[in-house]
């Protein structure tokens, strides 16, 4: 803050330079605008890079007197200092978003936060989830454990060679739904192992574990029910 004395001085004997001043707070209330609205780490850097070279042009070309100089080094200063709070935020709206492509819960402050301040990252998001959904679709459609890695790996690589095109965020959190739907994979491949075992047990009338019982009756309630129906193969075979 400028007190009443200061002023008072410098308007009536230095206009130019409260003139000079007033102009480069406009600018630079312009500039931490367009700082707010950067979508990601690489516009606000981009921001920041734009502005030190135009500045920089401007001292080589002899437009900007010292003072001038002084008051664009000022400016770089402060959209340095908002920048990295500006960073900060992103992160954490980054980190939010990811823990809704991972399946985990988020509270209803963190939801607003996203609404209010970062709706492309939610949207982002949410894009993603349906990604990963359809993703997960084609792999159930493959008939082998081979075709599903070729699958995952040819959307590996697609990935990949989109990293010019995609926006570093959109990178991120699409490697994010790759990693889910290996584990939705890896955990599958486990489940039908285990499911392999207990109908087995279950042919050879072998008592089931307690845990052997409840994943049963979660995953695959019906599993007793339709091996029955095949009691009569081992009479046939009998």
């Amino acid at each position: 803050e400028v007190s009443k004395k200061d002023l008072e001085f410098i308007s009536k004997k230095y206009p130019d330079m409260k003139q000079m001043a007033e102009e480069s707070l406009k600018d630079y209330n312009n500039i931490i605008k367009e700082l707010k609205l950067c979508k990601d780490h690489d516009e606000v850097e981009q921001l920041l890079f734009k502005f030190s070279k135009e500045t920089s042009n401007t001292a080589k070309n002899g437009y900007l007197s010292e003072l001038q100089s002084k008051i664009k080094a000022t400016i770089m200063e402060e959209m340095i200092k908002s920048s990295k709070n500006i960073k900060s935020e992103l992160d954490n709206a980054e980190k939010i978003a990811l823990k809704i492509v991972k399946g985990e819960e988020i509270t209803s402050n963190q939801e607003n936060f996203l609404k209010q301040k970062y709706p492309h990252i939610k949207q982002m998001s949410q894009q993603t989830l349906k990604y990963i959904n359809d993703l997960k679709i084609d792999l159930k459609n493959c008939k082998t454990q081979q075709e599903r890695e070729q699958l995952l790996s040819k959307e590996i690589k697609n990935l990949d060679s989109k990293k010019n095109t995609l926006s570093k965020t959109e990178i991120k959190f699409k490697m994010a739904g790759i990693e889910q739907v290996q584990k939705f994979l890896n955990n599958n491949k486990k489940d039908n192992e285990k499911l392999r075992l207990i109908a087995l047990k279950i042919i050879k009338n072998k008592t089931l574990t307690k845990s052997e019982e409840k994943f049963i009756s979660e995953k695959y309630p019906n599993l007793k029910e339709e091996i029955r129906e095949y009691e009569y193969l081992k009479e046939s075979f009998k």
